[in-house]
């Protein structure tokens, strides 16, 4: 009889112990898989142009509607109260509701009427934020604040510092310090740049099919009750026009943003021709 290695049967519960464990590895192996490529999805979304998120702060009277609606109708996967393309049709967002349902994560460009707060939950440590914050001369800017609110500017008020309060609501509630953090780097442009704003985008965003392409036009049409500058008292008196552009830049962290970023390297068009209306 040949010298052969003696046959050794496998015990049942040994084997079927091995057989288990290998199929456990392997489920393991693929839910990572499955996890790694949904994670690779939502990075990088329907875009490969860019690993960077995009938002525009919306301030109150820097034509940001007008500026929504023309990225709406310009680009795919923008989100945002006034205009909105992600998932359907161009459509102008009448009831703010619509907005509340949707998945920020599917946003390549967000335009944001909220309070500041509104940027906590899109800042990811796995994708940066830049935010886009428009600009305006603060008196200008209080002055047509005023008209919107269809008050009237007293520039003989005994307290003037107080009066500029009272119209500041939307400043304070959208531009907050803690926007200053870690992985949202906030530029700034001058807000007349509107048409540039949207040319500039298109380096960063997917335009849509070429059937929905329009001119830049604002949808709203003209104010039925125009600003009059010079029916405003504040423009006779330079003093009192320092005074209040100081006293804002000194009190209200969005005017001192602005007045630090315009005109520097954080400026997406350093080299426009600023106005100051």
């Amino acid at each position: 009889m040949e010298n052969l290695p003696r046959w050794r049967p496998s015990r049942p519960k040994r084997w079927m112990f091995c057989i288990s464990l290998l199929s456990c590895t392997m489920i393991l192996y693929i839910g990572n898989q499955n996890t790694n490529i949904r994670r690779h999805l939502t990075t990088s979304r329907s875009s490969t142009k860019n690993k960077v998120r995009y938002g525009h702060l919306h301030m109150a009277k820097t034509a940001g509607t007008a500026l929504n609606q023309a990225m709406a109708k310009l680009y795919k996967n923008v989100c945002g109260n006034k205009g909105f393309t992600f998932k359907t049709d161009f459509q102008l967002i009448q009831r703010r509701e619509l907005f509340k349902d949707v998945n920020y994560e599917d946003c390549d460009w967000i335009s944001s009427e909220k309070p500041a707060s509104f940027w906590d939950a899109l800042v990811d440590p796995q994708q940066a934020v830049e935010l886009h914050v428009p600009c305006r001369d603060p008196v200008h800017h209080l002055m047509a604040i005023v008209k919107y609110e269809d008050e009237v500017f007293d520039c003989d008020a005994a307290n003037m510092k107080r009066q500029v309060d009272r119209f500041m609501t939307y400043v304070v509630n959208r531009f907050h310090p803690r926007l200053y953090r870690r992985n949202l780097d906030m530029k700034c442009f001058d807000y007349f740049a509107v048409p540039q704003y949207v040319d500039y985008m298109s380096q960063y965003l997917d335009a849509v099919p070429k059937h929905r392409i329009a001119d830049f036009i604002r949808p709203m049409g003209a104010p039925a009750n125009p600003r009059r500058v010079d029916d405003e008292c504040i423009w006779k008196d330079k003093e009192l026009v320092k005074s209040v552009e100081e006293y804002m830049i000194s009190k209200y962290h969005y005017y001192d943003f602005c007045s630090k970023c315009i005109g520097t390297d954080r400026d997406l068009f350093s080299s426009f021709e600023y106005v100051l209306d």
